[in-house]
């Protein structure tokens, strides 16, 4: 195809390149056809009459336009590789001239289904990734192509041509491609969430010529809200950012009279509100919530924050968790009135308050034996004082002196030599070691108090009943066999005290045949036990407990006692 025009050049054809000469197929007029003549009013004239005529001096811009026409018409797209560079180029040396490309079909587009070649005017194509990370391939793959909004990517291929991928996507950008989401104004829709408020409350009558009416959303945005994720979520939010402010807004008046109403939300924002679409970082998942209820703190890279923002602002970004910050705020002040740190530590006291009541303990009581027992002071150390020093001194060494002398004699001591056949200390200090490695005392329940040099604590292995109060085959204690269930795991203090009240003090018997039977029958793992003044508990693991029951049961029916079978 020829162009409909001659080109005046500064030089005969034979000077130009000849592919330039061929391909854009210029009708070409020779210089010396405008230089000729005798002087340079003559050279001028036949020059202003050439370009009266139509003839028209070369220039990139004029190439271009030939380019376009030769190779980018609908049904007669004839591309090559070379041509982009020159588009491009014109573009960055003469923005203005951006408006050349809007007909002409320039672009490859991506079809992902042939190896067969598709080409689309600028409006027609969306830019993402190598291009310009936009994130519009998030939104054009759940459009479908029946959408009216829908356009195709920008085409792979030109990644590998060498043109630099950022020129590129900056030259689509400016030539019409899309790079961004589209936000369109349209009238209040009478679905508008304060439609009532807008429309049905405003005065007067509408005046098309002073009357507002205006509204904005972005098309189909509901494709994006209803399955979120990560990349649509950027897309929005990174949208919502460049925004003008004014597209926040909804707003109505009839005429001039009654303008200047105060304004509602967009429909967008109202959209953006409602939806959960924004991520929040869940250890290494995510999860997606309304704005009012997101943290800061819990978005993802890529998501940029300056709180100062209208658009944060519009759709209640972060309300709840400003709300709850108040909220906690105006709590902390009350329980700090009422002589507490912090409304955690008053809560903490509700709580303590709650658990003494349900045991009918009131806090008179608590306050009176703690205020007791802080008024304690360190007994006084007895004294007994010498008022006759030097005859005490004699006294002494007279007792002394008449002193007996020490004495010793072989006795048989009477042993169990069967002791040894079991190995209960074993067994207590698995039972009775928690898992922070602490082994507890069953009867006060407090950790052991030392530990020995192999670093095991130290503590006391004792029958749990050690007075005779049966006829039983050995009289000091009641167990017949030797068995690990049969021990108690007690610090010193505890192992002292439980001796001195199960073996020697009066009412012993007694102690014992009350522990036996709350052993037997109770399922309680702590069972009572009353030592002196004492009154206190024996702390049993399941284990222990239930082999300590299957002993005493034995002993008390041992004709009865069935093998075991597999």
């Amino acid at each position: 195809m020829q162009n409909d025009f001659t080109v005046l050049i500064e030089g005969s054809p034979s000077e130009l390149q000849e592919e330039e000469t061929y391909e854009e197929n210029f009708h070409y007029i020779a210089s010396n056809i405008y230089s000729s003549g005798s002087n340079r009013n003559q050279q001028e004239k036949a020059r202003k009459f050439l370009e009266t005529i139509g003839v028209r001096k070369v220039d990139d811009v004029e190439r271009v336009k030939v380019i376009l026409e030769q190779r980018y018409r609908k049904g007669s797209i004839k591309p090559r590789e070379e041509d982009m560079e020159k588009f491009i180029a014109l573009v960055e040396d003469q923005p203005k001239n951006k408006s050349l490309f809007s007909d002409y079909f320039i672009f490859e587009v991506n079809l992902d289904r042939d190896d067969s070649k598709w080409f689309m005017k600028p409006t027609g194509v969306f830019v993402d990734f190598p291009y310009l990370k936009t994130g519009l391939t998030a939104y054009h793959e759940v459009l479908g192509e029946d959408s009216g909004s829908f356009k195709r990517a920008l085409s792979p291929n030109y990644a590998q041509s060498g043109i630099d991928s950022k020129r590129l996507g900056e030259f689509a950008e400016a030539v019409g491609a899309q790079t961004k989401l589209t936000v369109k104004d349209q009238r209040i829709p009478d679905n508008h969430p304060e439609h009532w408020h807008l429309v049905d409350m405003a005065k007067g009558q509408w005046r098309s010529n002073t009357g507002k009416n205006e509204d904005y959303i972005i098309p189909e945005v509901k494709v994006l809200l209803n399955v979120p994720s990560i990349k649509k979520s950027e897309l929005i939010w990174q949208t919502m950012r460049l925004l003008p402010e004014h597209c926040l807004y909804a707003r109505f008046w009839n005429n001039k009279t009654f303008g200047d109403r105060p304004p509602g939300k967009s429909s967008l924002v109202h959209e953006l509100r409602d939806a959960k679409w924004i991520p929040q970082k869940n250890g290494d998942s995510f999860s997606f919530v309304r704005p009012k209820d997101a943290s800061v703190t819990l978005l993802p890279d890529g998501f940029s924050y300056d709180g100062g923002q209208e658009w944060l602002n519009a759709i209640e970004f972060g309300k709840t968790t400003n709300e709850q910050k108040a909220e906690r705020t105006q709590r902390d002040q009350h329980a700090k009135d009422l002589g507490f740190d912090s409304s955690e530590e008053a809560e903490k006291y509700a709580k303590l308050h709650q658990l003494l009541r349900d045991e009918e303990i009131t806090v008179d009581d608590v306050i009176s034996r703690y205020s007791s027992q802080n008024k304690r002071t360190e007994p006084d150390f007895p004294t007994a004082s010498v008022n006759n020093p030097e005859l005490r001194k004699k006294r002494v060494r007279e007792q002394v002196s008449n002193a007996p002398e020490k004495a010793y004699e072989e006795r048989k001591r009477r042993e169990r030599d069967t002791k040894n056949e079991i190995d209960q200390r074993t067994s207590l200090r698995e039972w009775y070691t928690n898992d922070s490695d602490e082994m507890i005392c069953q009867i006060c329940k407090e950790e052991m108090p030392f530990k020995k040099t192999d670093g095991e604590y130290y503590f006391t292995a004792v029958e749990a009943l050690t007075t005779r109060f049966k006829d039983d085959e050995l009289p000091e204690n009641h167990f017949p066999k030797e068995y690990e269930a049969q021990y108690l795991a007690l610090c010193p203090e505890c192992e002292a005290r439980y001796d001195y009240f199960a073996r020697t003090a009066a009412g012993r018997i007694k102690l014992m045949e009350e522990l036996r039977d709350q052993l037997m029958n109770s399922d309680d793992l702590e069972v009572p036990v009353c030592l002196g003044e004492l009154e206190t508990s024996i702390r049993f693991v399941e284990a222990h407990l239930h082999d300590l029951k299957e002993v005493l049961h034995y002993y008390e029916n041992p004709q009865g006692t069935e093998d075991p079978t597999d």
